[in-house]
């Protein structure tokens, strides 16, 4: 009888494979396919299905954002760089078929949200009355870290740099500017926490409002307190989506920055290549936990007051207003804090949390994980059932502390933090306001 024919192959960690060759040679057929046909789009199918679906869209017969000015910044590079043809084809129809005062600004550079959110911060202070944040909101087309830059600017403007959400400036700024997300980036997961993963959904949201005319909602944000490992001085900064350390941070960085070049081919070898990996990251990892009620048992969150307390910090001036410190030691693959629900428009990172309930997810994942365990939990993330896997903690908190023992690998909402071992995090309850129904 004829020997099967197979190849070895040397795959890192786990040694030599054999494969046969039918089933290779079939596996690298259906990936240049998948990348010829989908990601690469040569005969641009799927942009021909979105024109005919645009076709499609109604504006909502309510508006509540009738007479109302609403500026549009988009990113136009951002994701598979489709923010203007979403403004064009889906944004400014509707937004004028509502009754809307429409805007349109295009960002040209890197810092470029920033500089924006810094200007109308600006002219807002100096003048409230002549130079109003858009009644009808401020809708960023881009991605996640759009979200957070355009924030950050207005925020450390009205601050004076201090980025602080304490500041009776930034509170100013912060109760009168309305924004929103619209989905052109490659995560969205803030759209998405807001139950809208196209841009169409956004539009309407922001259009319909409640039915009453209002359409904005509380949003927690997050106060980021950095430690820079070279200096010892501390930075403050705001996130208004999620906080990472460890391979969700690796894998932001490859899509978000070395990756980047790659288009949506990015989005598929990015998790191969960090499950391969199996990185660890050691460190220190403490909370101020939230009560643990039978909503967050039943999604699978864990009673963070059954953790070691570090009593040693009661006194610690870094921790006052902490109701209880626990902490957590050892050697890590995943950290994340996350501020809503989802990271991005697949993975439900924290299943039932509020939108402005002051609290956050701390998600926790110990290395010594075989590769097997994490492709576990990358095909639970999309419905957030992750959270009952037996290897993955979760607790509802309002403050967190994490200590890496080395400098590297944090992100926040994909961008990269320097120089950078300390990460102090506490949710501020309701402080932005969100263009949503």
């Amino acid at each position: 009888m004829e020997q099967p024919r197979v190849v070895e192959l040397e795959v890192p960690g786990w040694g030599a494979v054999s494969v046969p060759k039918d089933a290779l040679a079939l596996a690298v057929l259906g990936v240049v396919s998948f990348v010829a046909f989908f990601l690469l789009d040569p005969f641009r199918i799927i942009d021909k299905v979105d024109l005919r679906l645009v076709r499609l869209y109604e504006a909502p017969k309510k508006s509540a954002v009738r007479g109302r000015k609403v500026l549009c910044i988009v990113n136009p590079f951002s994701g598979r760089k489709e923010g203007l043809w979403q403004y064009a084809k889906v944004g400014h129809p509707l937004l004028k078929a509502a009754g809307a005062q429409v805007e349109l600004v295009q960002t040209t550079h890197a810092g470029h949200f920033a500089e924006l959110g810094a200007a109308m911060a600006s002219d807002f202070l100096q003048d409230a009355q002549k130079h109003p944040f858009p009644d009808g909101g401020v809708l960023i087309f881009g991605g996640d870290g759009s979200v957070n830059e355009f924030l950050n600017g207005a925020i450390s403007e009205a601050s004076g740099g201090t980025n602080s959400l304490d500041d009776p400036k930034v509170v100013d700024v912060l109760e009168a500017l309305k924004f929103a997300h619209v989905p052109c980036g490659s995560a969205n997961g803030i759209a998405a926490s807001a139950g809208a993963t196209t841009p169409y959904q956004v539009i309407v949201q922001a259009i319909e409002g409640d039915g009453t005319g209002h359409h904005t909602a509380a949003l927690d944000l997050t106060q980021v307190i950095l430690e820079a490992n070279s200096t010892a001085e501390e930075s403050r900064m705001v996130d208004s989506h999620c906080v990472s350390w460890g391979i969700i941070s690796d894998h932001d960085e490859l899509i978000e920055d070395k990756w980047r070049h790659l288009g949506m081919l990015k989005m598929v070898l990015a998790p191969i290549y960090c499950i391969l990996r199996n990185p660890s990251y050691a460190g220190t990892i403490l909370l101020d936990p939230v009560a643990l009620d039978l909503d967050a048992e039943k999604h699978g969150y864990c009673d963070g007051a059954e953790l070691p307390e570090a009593e040693e910090l009661s006194k610690d001036p870094r921790y006052s207003g902490w109701q209880s410190i626990r902490r957590i030691e050892g050697d890590f693959i995943m950290v994340t804090l996350a501020n809503l629900s989802d990271a991005s428009y697949d993975v439900k990172i924290a299943p039932g949390l509020g939108w402005s309930d002051g609290e956050a997810a701390l998600v926790v994942v110990k290395a010594g994980l075989s590769r097997l365990s994490l492709i576990r939990i990358f095909l639970a993330f999309e419905d957030g059932s992750y959270l009952k896997l037996p290897f993955v903690q979760a607790y509802k908190v309002r403050r967190a502390h994490i200590l890496a023992d080395k400098v590297g690998s944090f992100t926040t909402s994909g961008a990269m933090l320097e120089d950078t071992r300390s990460v102090r995090l506490e949710t501020i309850q309701g402080a932005a306001n969100y263009v949503k129904s």
